[in-house]
């Protein structure tokens, strides 16, 4: 795989099945990124975000390179700091918070000064085992998609 290719594009894709090197085709595709440009990493759970930064070291990235964050997390950081409303549902009651989260953030990727924010804060996206998305956080990405270079790999 041409890994430059990869990241060159406005936004790409990488299927493959699980054991195939999606995780190091993402940290590869980090080699090639400019030293002053800061890539978005998201995935789903911490044990995700463990793997990619134990697959980082081995490359020996400087952290300033890239932010790995829960597609949750990202998304909670973003509706606490800009949602006004105080209807947000109760941390605890799951099945109605992060549903909620991600898509008051969806929302809020469409106003300027958070495209501005997130255009100063990164230069790019990757999201790994995308195949886990619900519809709901695929629309959160595909927003951010319209803000950053998106590139997606999953099974």
């Amino acid at each position: 795989m041409n890994f430059q290719d990869f990241i060159s594009k406005e936004q790409s894709l990488l299927i493959a099945p699980a054991g195939y090197g999606k995780t190091h085709t993402l940290v590869e595709c980090l080699t090639y990124t400019p030293d002053n440009e800061r890539q978005l990493i998201l995935t789903h759970t911490h044990a995700g975000i463990a793997s990619i930064k134990e697959k980082i070291k081995h490359f020996d990235i400087p952290t300033n390179k890239y932010h790995i964050e829960t597609i949750t997390g990202f998304a909670q950081k973003y509706t606490l700091a800009y949602y006004c409303k105080n209807d947000i549902p109760a941390q605890e009651d799951t099945k109605e918070y992060y549903p909620f989260i991600i898509e008051q953030t969806t929302h809020l990727l469409s106003a300027e000064p958070v495209k501005r924010t997130i255009r100063y804060s990164y230069q790019g996206l990757f999201v790994d085992e995308y195949q886990d998305c619900t519809l709901i956080q695929h629309q959160m990405i595909m927003a951010l998609a319209h803000i950053l270079p998106t590139h997606i790999l999953g099974d």
